[in-house]
């Protein structure tokens, strides 16, 4: 899924600031914006964008966060990026400007679920990959992306829509997406017609594919993913079982993320499978117990199933539940939460311990 960084939204509730008197705290869905005194009310419309977001220079729209300094982007633009902050004590996250400011926008009719982020030339920051190796082309349009969507965009919808439905808290982990694909004949025929590079195995039985998050890899013996998916023993099931499937996964270790968890070497922890040819997700249960069976490590269980929308009743609840420890860290990156009568529907919870200590 891909992140809808920049959309219309509605203040939902403006709170009194406890540290200034000039700013004031501004709900959207479910995250907390500090905005200046009498900027909006609630009802208002906004143009929200997302942390994460990186935000061209040279619009005079975005001057006002000129003092916090730019980045420039692959291709050399000065962008401000959104980070999670805190001012006066209280957490920020993202940004919130007038929707009159942006008149391009007003020609839509209906603007709910659009993302305008194309429009203002807006961007989603990526932390630089770690020894990818070379390119081979896009990531494989037949596979779905690995990045789950924040609870904050989804908690006033699923509370209601998931009420009754059980959830499972997995580890979220701060490493590299890693996704390994077996590619039937079939299949290998038509993704070669693009010129792809893959890592062929034998023409008549099929072949195998790595990615990053965003990129599909040429074959190096010396990249992370490569290393990982080998020793991992990925790529010898997937070789051995020749099911249309795709694994995928997080890699951690030396140089990657500032290797949190303090690991030695490369290693390779599955997170989900999905069947190209059903374009289904597995669930949890049979992940967990096909990996088992290989000696193929998986993130972390953190808990039993829960009704995961009954036991937290209000959003704050299941942010601070996603502040725990890690592996070998005191401090993990969040938690994912799968349904477990729906395979693929998930969502995570970061922790703002984590961000805040990464970005500040």
């Amino acid at each position: 899924m891909q992140r809808k960084l920049s959309t219309h939204r509605i203040i939902n509730e403006i709170l009194e600031h406890p540290n200034a008197d000039a700013l004031e705290l501004a709900h959207i869905d479910g995250w907390q914006v500090v905005v200046g005194k009498d900027q909006f009310q609630a009802g208002d419309s906004c143009c929200f964008f997302e942390i994460d977001s990186w935000l061209p220079a040279d619009d005079l729209r975005f001057e006002f966060l000129a003092k916090r300094g730019t980045k420039k982007d692959p291709s050399g633009r000065e962008r401000f990026r959104l980070r999670t902050v805190k001012l006066r004590g209280e957490l920020s996250q993202g940004l919130a400007l007038p929707w009159s400011d942006f008149f391009e926008l007003h020609e839509y009719g209906n603007v709910e679920g659009v993302d305008f982020s194309a429009n203002l030339d807006v961007i989603k920051y990526e932390r630089p990959e770690p020894n990818c190796g070379a390119a081979s082309g896009s990531f494989p349009s037949f596979l779905p992306k690995t990045d789950e969507e924040r609870i904050q965009n989804l908690w006033d919808m699923w509370k209601t829509l998931y009420v009754d439905e059980l959830f499972v808290p997995t580890l979220k982990m701060d490493g590299s997406s890693c996704t390994v694909a077996y590619l039937d004949k079939q299949m290998s025929d038509y993704w070669k017609g693009d010129g792809l590079d893959v890592f062929l195995f034998d023409e008549k039985i099929g072949e195998i594919i790595v990615c990053s998050r965003n990129l599909q890899l040429k074959y190096n013996e010396d990249s992370h993913f490569w290393r990982s998916a080998i020793a991992s023993g990925v790529i010898e099931m997937l070789r051995c079982h020749r099911l249309p499937l795709a694994v995928q996964s997080e890699v951690c270790g030396p140089g990657i993320q500032g290797n949190k968890e303090k690991l030695a070497t490369f290693e390779l922890f599955v997170f989900g499978m999905f069947n190209y040819r059903s374009q289904e997700h597995l669930s949890w249960e049979d992940i967990q117990t096909f990996c088992s069976k290989e000696l193929i490590t998986t993130v972390l269980t953190l808990d039993e199933p829960v009704a995961v929308f009954t036991e937290f009743d209000t959003i704050n609840g299941i942010i601070r539940h996603a502040d725990g420890p890690s592996l070998n860290s005191p401090v993990r990156e969040g938690v994912v939460w799968k349904c477990i009568s729906h395979p693929g529907v998930s969502f995570k919870v970061i922790s703002n311990v984590f961000l805040l200590g990464v970005e500040n």
